[in-house]
């Protein structure tokens, strides 16, 4: 019984760098999936923030393509303020794809998105305006909702890059506390290692030296039989005395 419970320690002390060993390997892979699902979330916020200002710009152009066409009936102008529009609009929809899974973002863009369509619109009136009007089209362009829409639009842009921008601070704070447990945990690791190491050195030293003195009373042992006579037996080899000899 006490031999088992002698065996028992040391064979678990031996265990334990492979089990210290799986530990570690199964945080460190765990932590590089959560890498690697921070890396893909940091790309969809750029992605999202690109759009973003994107659209914003979209829409400043388009603004301004409608404005120059106004003042100058310029067709170039014209085919500015229309793909502005145009990608304005697609940039919107491709935002709303992408950040499905964002509430504070849909929450933003179902306000904004139904904004930039009246914003747009507005600007075709003026348009479709300058066709027949041209003079009262001009008159109307500083006026008017339509620069209220276009500063309420801003705003909303603003807050869904704010949104983003702390979504990815979040992001970086994960990142940095992943980075610390795994340092810690290979630090604790090597130190255990260490400790463990050094036991199992100390119990090899301990049965070493243990064979090494069994050894030696065993030679001890056996050198002391080696002096005695095997073959002698107690009495043999004595004689009998002389005096007691009878002479006929």
């Amino acid at each position: 019984m006490t031999e088992q419970n002698d065996v028992a320690p040391g064979r678990w002390l031996a265990y334990t760098p492979a089990i210290l060993f799986i530990v570690l390997f199964l945080l460190s892979v765990q932590l590089i999936r959560r890498a690697d699902r921070g890396r893909m979330e940091v790309r969809k916020i750029e992605q999202v923030r690109l759009l973003t200002l994107r659209s914003l710009s979209w829409l400043q152009d388009a603004e301004t393509g409608q404005r120059g066409y106004l003042i100058t009936g310029s067709e170039v102008l014209e085919a500015q303020y229309r793909e502005s529009s145009d990608s304005a609009i697609k940039s919107l929809v491709a935002l709303n794809a992408l950040t499905q899974d964002e509430e504070a973002q849909q929450f933003y863009l179902r306000t904004l998105i139904p904004l930039v369509q009246r914003r747009l619109d507005r600007l075709e009136d003026l348009v479709q305006l300058h066709r027949e009007k041209p003079e009262q089209a001009i008159k109307n362009m500083p006026i008017g909702p339509g620069v209220a829409m276009m500063d309420s639009a801003r705003r909303i842009f603003a807050r869904m890059l704010s949104v983003e921008a702390r979504t990815q601070e979040r992001r970086e704070a994960v990142e940095r506390a992943d980075q610390l447990l795994l340092q810690w945990a290979l630090g604790i690791g090597f130190v255990i290692a260490g400790i463990v190491s050094y036991l199992i050195g100390s119990r090899l030293a301990e049965n070493a030296l243990q064979h090494w003195m069994l050894n030696a009373d065993l030679k001890a042992r056996i050198a002391m039989l080696g002096r005695q006579d095997p073959t002698r037996r107690p009495g043999e080899g004595h004689s009998p005395p002389k005096g007691n000899q009878t002479v006929t």
